[in-house]
């Protein structure tokens, strides 16, 4: 089932959560007044953004991601 969803909470403003399960959704390099941690648990990812250019992620990576830092995770070959 392919699924993204995203959680906020006023209790936790500072905080958002996004999971996205078998989506081919895809981002245009962006940033965050926050620091982002991303985890990959199935799949394959391509994240720009990292100093020493693209990077392919997959099952048990983990990328945080400084706030400001221009950046964008998609699927590879738009899987």
């Amino acid at each position: 089932m392919v699924q993204a969803e995203f959680w906020r909470s006023d209790a936790l403003p500072f905080l958002e959560s996004r999971r996205a399960c078998r989506t081919v959704s895809c981002y245009k390099p962006h940033s965050h007044d926050a620091v982002s941690i991303g985890a990959v648990d199935e799949g394959r990812s391509v994240f720009t953004g990292a100093p020493g250019g693209p990077v392919q992620l997959t099952a048990k990576n983990l990328v945080v991601i400084p706030a400001y830092r221009v950046h964008a995770c998609n699927p590879v070959e738009g899987r």
